[in-house]
């Protein structure tokens, strides 16, 4: 996935297009990132074949609290889903905001309260947290999918072998040995 702000598109549009409309062609995803704070975010979607829209914390940050950024937030969600393209949600740092999110339709987020920018060597320790702290994530917006174990469930559980692989990885690397 290349991730494409609004200002690298503004300097020489013509050479973006035709640079990101050969990377789409050879299969490579596009993101338009910070959407929502750039002059033509609209015009960008309407012309470039993005295949994720993230939206900016701007718009999700305290959305739980505020009446104007629902509204912004939900079209923007509602402006993906009819393109057909995924939607992410950027700053996600409270939990009212992630169930939010969810209510919403959107299960695709990044924010501290998900995790933190990490070195590569703390990523398994931090998913053996995370799957812990899973049923918490889940409760409230889909509280008849928080045991769910299928492919389909939002969050979904990670298979057996996965998670005795990420367990196996963080006490290697404890023990001082590397995975």
């Amino acid at each position: 996935m290349l991730e494409v702000t609004e200002g690298t598109l503004l300097r020489n549009f013509a050479v973006a297009l035709g640079v990101l409309t050969r990377l789409r062609l050879r299969g490579f995803g596009l993101s338009l990132d910070d959407y929502g704070i750039g002059f033509s975010s609209m015009h960008q979607l309407a012309r470039i074949p993005f295949t994720e829209l993230k939206i900016d914390r701007a718009f999700v940050h305290g959305a739980h609290e505020r009446e104007s950024l629902r509204v912004i937030l939900r079209s923007a969600l509602d402006l993906a889903k009819q393109l057909g393209i995924e939607a992410v949600a950027e700053g996600v740092e409270e939990i009212e905001d992630w169930r939010l999110l969810q209510q919403y339709g959107c299960t695709l987020a990044q924010g501290w309260l998900l995790g933190k920018a990490m070195p590569g060597e703390q990523f398994a320790e931090w998913l053996k947290a995370h799957l812990a702290r899973r049923p918490e994530l889940r409760e409230q917006a889909f509280p008849e999918e928080s045991q769910a174990d299928d492919d389909t469930a939002p969050l979904r559980k990670l298979p057996a072998e996965e998670e005795s692989a990420v367990e196996r990885d963080v006490a290697q690397r404890d023990s001082g040995h590397d995975p």
